[in-house]
């Protein structure tokens, strides 16, 4: 792998598994867990868990990824290199196509995508939809506050879904019971009106300060089909009871759940964050892997190309030098001897006899 894609690559994985790791850790210690009771699903947050594991995972190699960078190239072999890359690519193509799986279901839970499905907060079905959507649905209009009496958050669950401040809310049954229905049991900006709660006929403020309950004792699902069945017209009775918990934990409403509705909008934004990065990676890392296959390639085509050039210049030396012993003497090839001509190009002669040492 080339420096520059192995320093975009570790870079890119720092950010994975530092920054995002942070985030999620961050904005889970600040969302309460599964506060609708032990027994109900988060899945946003239980997706979120497992994003941030792969995100501290994606840092752990990361840091490999940089000590292996570090490493002399002497400690190293090319078989060692081109396995690593392929690492990589499985690791980011499988992780990529992972948050691409949860990015996919939280734009379909959120209602951003395919609007039709059962149990998004995008149903405006009356037994299956969040009662945010289908009240809004219902008056065709967005709800806008919260305050007083509780707003456009604080409704009858069943036909034309009055508002509490509205005269005859409950539209058939007594005013005053009607109002405490809606505040206790009705109240949608509270995260008891969609699943497990305390019992507000055993528990105010004061109780709950004292008692400290450690669980919710009642089931606001069941309070609401208990309700139904004194004071609703048969005509309108929800036949099974409704399970709600997913508009509170996936934020429905930006008044109602608005804080769940931004930590769920982060959630999404991070996902998405990390499906590019990945899927970034892996490419990456693909266009490394088939460099480096190339010039394996190439290297290899060369050290082949050299080794045969040095068997022929061998080969040729060992013909020239020969050993072929004619009248007794050494034939001395061409090529090793010596010249007669001395240093002044001219012709050597023996030492002249009128020479006497």
């Amino acid at each position: 792998m080339s420096k520059t894609l192995s320093s975009l690559v570790s870079t890119s994985g720092v950010i994975i598994g530092i920054g995002l790791t942070l985030s999620f850790m961050t904005i889970s210690y600040l969302t309460p867990y599964k506060t609708l009771g032990s027994s109900s699903t988060d899945l946003p947050y239980d997706l979120a868990t497992v994003e941030m594991i792969i995100g501290f995972i994606t840092l752990i190699l990361t840091i490999l990824e940089i000590i292996y960078l570090t490493t002399p190239k002497e400690s190293t072999n090319k078989r060692f290199v081109l396995n690593k890359n392929v690492a990589s690519i499985a690791f980011f193509a499988t992780f990529a196509i992972f948050e691409g799986v949860i990015t996919v279901i939280r734009l379909q839970n959120l209602g951003i995508i395919f609007p039709t499905i059962e149990g998004t907060c995008s149903d405006k079905n009356p037994f299956t939809g969040c009662p945010t959507t289908r009240f809004e649905e219902k008056h065709q209009q967005e709800i806008e506050y919260t305050k007083p009496t509780g707003g456009d958050c604080q409704f009858w669950f069943w036909g034309e879904m009055r508002r509490r401040s509205t005269p005859n809310a409950c539209e058939s049954t007594n005013s005053s019971i009607c109002n405490w229905y809606i505040e206790n049991y009705m109240d949608w900006s509270s995260p008891e009106s969609y699943g497990m709660r305390y019992d507000p006929l055993r528990f105010n403020t004061t109780t709950l300060m004292n008692e400290k309950p450690t669980e919710p004792t009642v089931n606001n699902m069941e309070e609401l089909m208990k309700i139904q069945a004194q004071s609703v017209p048969t005509v309108l009775h929800n036949k099974a009871q409704p399970n709600l918990a997913y508009c509170w934990y996936w934020g429905c409403n930006p008044i109602c759940n608005s804080r769940r509705y931004l930590t769920n909008r982060v959630w999404l934004i991070l996902s998405v964050t990390l499906l590019v990065l990945y899927f970034t990676n892996f490419i990456l890392s693909l266009i490394a892997c088939t460099r480096l296959k190339r010039f394996n390639a190439i290297r290899e085509r060369i050290k082949k190309n050299d080794s045969t050039n040095n068997n022929k210049v061998s080969n040729a030396n060992s013909a020239n030098v020969t050993t072929d012993v004619e009248n007794g003497e050494l034939m001395i090839p061409d090529a090793l001897k010596i010249s007669d001509m001395g240093r002044r190009k001219r012709q050597l002669v023996s030492n002249p006899s009128i020479l006497r040492f």
